[in-house]
Parts: C-alpha cells; structure tokens; sequence
C-alpha cells in the first residue's frame, strides 16, 4: 500500500505525469466508477491509493504487488517518469547449470554482464544484463533453451528489482515487438535479486 501511496500522491505534481499516464485522466475515470463519490475518495488517503491502483492497471497495465512492488508491461516515456525511483520487478530468464552451480553463483554475486567471449551466440550484443516483463512466450523460450543449452540444468526464471533509471532500452531487439518488453541493466547485486 506504501508505494500506490507514493504513486497517489503524485498526482498533484507539475509534471501531471499521474494523469498522462492514459486517455483518461484519473479523476475523469474515478468520476465514471463512482459518480457522486469522487469527493469522499479524494479525501480518504487510502482508499484514494486503492483506486489510483485500478486505475494505473486498467488505464496503463501498472500493477502494485501484495509486496510493495510494481509491476509493468511496457515503459514508454511518461510511465517512466511516474515510477521514477520507485521499485519495478522485471524478469531475468536463464538455466540453473549443472547441479545447480549457475543459480548459486548467480545468488551469490548478482547478475554480471558477460564478456564477449562468455556469450552463447552473436545475437547478444552483451549490452548488459538483459531483462524482461515478460514470463512466457516464444522470446522467453528461446533465451531459456539458449541458457540451459550453455550452461546445462534447468530453466530458471529470476525477479529482480530495478529502477527505470537503472534501465536501458535493449539494443539488440529494439526493432522487433519483443524489444518493447525488453531492457539491459548494468548490473543486479544479489540483494535486489527475489528468493
């Protein structure tokens, strides 16, 4: 509830960020789902960040997990100013490797970007840490089967927590739809890195 209080709060800022977030603005939405009641909503601090969670999900696919963290879709440039510092899950799709060593490391050291010589194939540009909102699909597949086949054991999906300020675009799939998804990251310590 922290952090749709956070979001909630910003929408009084200058930038508007909250209310250009869709094309409806929060408080045009808020009237059409409860009509005489926009008052006592706008009041109630809680209940106000509540609504302001339906509405980023209907209008924007933002999610606020039980957890405090947000979840997304996409990051076009006035989601990104919104979420700002603000902690987002994205995904890293890799293999445990052989008995499990890789995911230990992994867990040990974070997320490293490989050198050039470590990587599987010349589809990676080795930008950094390649990360994703998605959870399944044929990209998805594709960079697991990649991983279990470099490093052996099974597929392994990691949640890790960024910033958007610590996201780039991914360089090597910007000009397919999956790039739209898709972002590098420098490094992932292993504290951001969910169990």
């Amino acid at each position: 509830m922290a952090t749709l209080h956070k979001l909630s709060a910003r929408r009084h800022e200058p930038t508007q960020a909250l209310q250009q977030v869709g094309d409806q603005d929060f408080v045009t939405w808020l009237r059409e789902v409860y009509e005489a009641e926009v008052a006592a909503v706008l009041r109630d601090p809680d209940w106000l960040a509540e609504e302001v969670g339906n509405w980023l999900q209907d209008i924007a696919g933002i999610s606020v997990r039980e957890d405090g963290y947000i979840e997304v879709w996409t990051l076009p440039d006035h989601i990104s100013s919104l979420l700002r510092e603000l902690p987002i899950v994205l995904y890293h799709h890799t293999a445990t490797g052989k008995g499990g060593r890789l995911e230990r490391r992994i867990r040990r050291e974070g997320l490293v970007r490989q050198d050039r010589g470590e990587r599987a194939d010349e589809l990676s540009s080795g930008s950094g840490v390649y990360l994703t909102s998605s959870t399944s699909g044929p990209a998805v597949a594709g960079y697991q089967h990649k991983a279990r086949r470099k490093h052996g054991g099974d597929r392994l999906i990691l949640e890790v927590v960024v910033t958007v300020d610590e996201l780039s675009p991914d360089p090597d799939d910007g000009d397919i739809t999956s790039g739209a998804t898709q972002w590098i990251t420098s490094y992932v310590p292993p504290n951001r890195i969910l169990p």
